[in-house]
């Protein structure tokens, strides 16, 4: 939903027992372009169902719509999400991420 330039977010994948996941950064579509590049202030989590274990982690904007999945890897730095980061993804695994930005 955007109201002005306020864009608010929401976006919600579980993998299916015929998802293939590729290889390389994960990244998703944002509805409108940003801003500004970097956080977008939309957080959320990935999950490993199977290990009953999350991890909070966020969207990093690198341009137009398409943006990053990340979490924090060491000393604060950003660890890219990809099929074998930080977990090896599986069925029923997940991510789900809100939050609001400014649009451009």
């Amino acid at each position: 939903m955007q109201v002005g330039k306020t864009v608010h977010y929401s976006q919600k994948f579980v993998a299916g027992s015929t998802t293939t996941f590729g290889t390389g950064n994960y990244t998703t579509t944002l509805p409108v372009t940003p801003a500004n590049k970097g956080r977008v202030g939309t957080y959320g989590n990935i999950t490993d169902v199977s290990a009953a274990q999350s991890y909070i982690a966020f969207i990093y904007w690198i341009g137009s719509t398409q943006a990053n999945l990340v979490t924090n890897g060491a000393a604060g730095a950003h660890a890219t999400i990809t099929n074998l980061a930080p977990f090896t993804w599986a069925n029923t695994d997940e991510w789900a991420f809100q939050g609001s930005y400014e649009a451009a």
